[in-house]
Protein backbone atom coordinates (compact mmCIF):
# COMPACT_ATOMS: atom_id res chain seq x y z
CA UNK A 1 0.00 0.00 0.00
CA UNK A 2 1.35 3.40 -1.10
CA UNK A 3 1.23 6.20 1.48
CA UNK A 4 0.47 9.68 0.38
CA UNK A 5 2.91 11.81 1.99
CA UNK A 6 0.43 14.44 3.54
CA UNK A 7 -0.92 11.45 5.37
CA UNK A 8 -0.10 10.75 9.50
CA UNK A 9 0.08 7.59 10.71
CA UNK A 10 -0.43 6.85 14.71
CA UNK A 11 2.48 3.65 14.47
CA UNK A 12 1.65 0.20 16.15
CA UNK A 13 4.04 -0.53 18.62
CA UNK A 14 4.37 -0.03 22.82
CA UNK A 15 2.59 2.94 22.53
CA UNK A 16 5.42 5.12 22.93
CA UNK A 17 5.44 6.76 19.28
CA UNK A 18 1.79 7.32 19.95
CA UNK A 19 2.20 8.92 23.80
CA UNK A 20 5.22 10.99 22.08
CA UNK A 21 3.16 12.28 19.43
CA UNK A 22 0.60 13.04 22.07
CA UNK A 23 2.88 15.06 23.99
CA UNK A 24 3.92 17.39 20.79
CA UNK A 25 0.65 18.12 20.04
CA UNK A 26 -0.18 18.99 23.58
CA UNK A 27 3.27 21.03 23.63
CA UNK A 28 2.64 22.91 20.49
CA UNK A 29 1.81 26.69 21.09
CA UNK A 30 -0.62 26.51 17.80
CA UNK A 31 -3.91 25.55 18.53
CA UNK A 32 -4.76 21.52 17.86
CA UNK A 33 -7.69 19.53 17.99
CA UNK A 34 -8.25 15.77 17.19
CA UNK A 35 -11.54 14.59 15.78
CA UNK A 36 -13.24 11.25 15.41
CA UNK A 37 -13.91 10.46 11.46
CA UNK A 38 -17.44 12.13 12.44
CA UNK A 39 -16.30 15.41 13.45
CA UNK A 40 -16.57 15.45 17.27
CA UNK A 41 -14.20 17.28 19.09
CA UNK A 42 -12.13 14.05 21.00
CA UNK A 43 -8.68 16.27 22.17
CA UNK A 44 -7.71 20.16 22.70
CA UNK A 45 -4.62 21.11 23.48
CA UNK A 46 -3.19 23.60 25.84
CA UNK A 47 -3.59 26.81 23.56
CA UNK A 48 -6.77 26.00 22.23
CA UNK A 49 -8.72 25.45 25.12
CA UNK A 50 -7.78 29.02 25.89
CA UNK A 51 -9.47 29.78 22.87
CA UNK A 52 -12.88 29.11 24.44
CA UNK A 53 -14.88 29.91 27.88
CA UNK A 54 -13.73 28.50 30.56
CA UNK A 55 -17.23 26.71 31.08
CA UNK A 56 -17.72 25.86 27.77
CA UNK A 57 -17.34 22.43 27.00
CA UNK A 58 -15.22 21.18 23.58
CA UNK A 59 -14.90 17.28 24.12
CA UNK A 60 -17.44 15.75 22.79
CA UNK A 61 -18.50 18.39 20.50
CA UNK A 62 -19.33 18.14 16.71
CA UNK A 63 -16.22 20.56 15.72
CA UNK A 64 -18.21 22.58 13.38
CA UNK A 65 -21.23 23.65 16.34
CA UNK A 66 -17.72 25.68 18.05
CA UNK A 67 -17.96 28.00 15.07
CA UNK A 68 -20.28 30.95 13.86
CA UNK A 69 -23.00 29.46 11.74
CA UNK A 70 -21.58 30.92 8.29
CA UNK A 71 -18.15 29.26 8.85
CA UNK A 72 -20.03 25.29 9.39
CA UNK A 73 -20.16 24.50 6.00
CA UNK A 74 -16.43 24.65 5.47
CA UNK A 75 -15.50 23.47 8.23
CA UNK A 76 -18.01 20.25 7.21
CA UNK A 77 -16.71 20.49 3.41
CA UNK A 78 -12.69 20.23 5.07
CA UNK A 79 -13.78 16.94 7.65
CA UNK A 80 -15.15 15.05 4.22
CA UNK A 81 -12.17 15.96 2.85
CA UNK A 82 -9.42 15.02 5.33
CA UNK A 83 -11.98 11.87 5.82
CA UNK A 84 -11.19 10.84 2.11
CA UNK A 85 -7.35 11.22 2.25
CA UNK A 86 -6.94 15.05 1.35
CA UNK A 87 -4.99 17.43 3.77
CA UNK A 88 -6.92 20.50 3.05
CA UNK A 89 -6.19 24.05 4.24
CA UNK A 90 -9.45 26.49 5.05
CA UNK A 91 -10.04 29.59 6.49
CA UNK A 92 -12.55 30.85 8.92
CA UNK A 93 -14.27 33.62 10.87
CA UNK A 94 -14.03 36.55 11.71
CA UNK A 95 -15.14 35.55 14.97
CA UNK A 96 -14.33 36.38 18.52
CA UNK A 97 -11.33 33.71 17.77
CA UNK A 98 -10.67 36.52 14.87
CA UNK A 99 -10.11 35.09 10.73
CA UNK A 100 -8.30 31.44 11.51
CA UNK A 101 -6.15 29.34 9.14
CA UNK A 102 -6.57 25.26 9.49
CA UNK A 103 -5.00 22.25 8.24
CA UNK A 104 -7.28 19.48 8.29
CA UNK A 105 -5.51 16.33 8.10
CA UNK A 106 -6.01 12.84 8.17
CA UNK A 107 -4.67 10.40 10.43
CA UNK A 108 -4.07 6.68 10.00
CA UNK A 109 -3.09 3.60 11.79
CA UNK A 110 -0.37 1.40 10.29
CA UNK A 111 -3.34 -0.53 8.33
CA UNK A 112 -4.20 2.74 6.48
CA UNK A 113 -7.29 2.94 8.50
CA UNK A 114 -8.52 6.74 9.47
CA UNK A 115 -8.43 6.88 13.10
CA UNK A 116 -8.63 11.06 13.42
CA UNK A 117 -8.74 14.04 11.96
CA UNK A 118 -6.00 16.55 12.69
CA UNK A 119 -6.60 19.70 12.91
CA UNK A 120 -4.16 23.11 13.29
CA UNK A 121 -5.27 26.26 13.46
CA UNK A 122 -3.41 29.87 13.72
CA UNK A 123 -4.59 33.49 14.14
CA UNK A 124 -3.74 35.73 11.54
CA UNK A 125 -3.10 39.04 12.13
CA UNK A 126 -2.06 42.24 10.14
CA UNK A 127 1.51 43.95 11.13
CA UNK A 128 -0.19 46.15 13.94
CA UNK A 129 -1.60 43.20 15.63
CA UNK A 130 -5.22 43.68 14.40
CA UNK A 131 -7.08 40.37 13.13
CA UNK A 132 -7.10 40.62 9.39
CA UNK A 133 -8.02 38.12 6.76
CA UNK A 134 -5.09 35.88 6.62
CA UNK A 135 -2.67 35.25 3.87
CA UNK A 136 -2.80 31.58 2.24
CA UNK A 137 -0.23 28.88 3.97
Amino acid sequence: MLMRPDTARFPQNDGQDAALALALLKAMPGRVCLLDPDGRVTFVNGAGLRSFEPSEAVQGRFWWDLWPAADREVLRTALVEAAAGETVTIEAGPSDRGWQQMVVAPVEDARGTLVKILVIAREACDPDGLTARPEPL
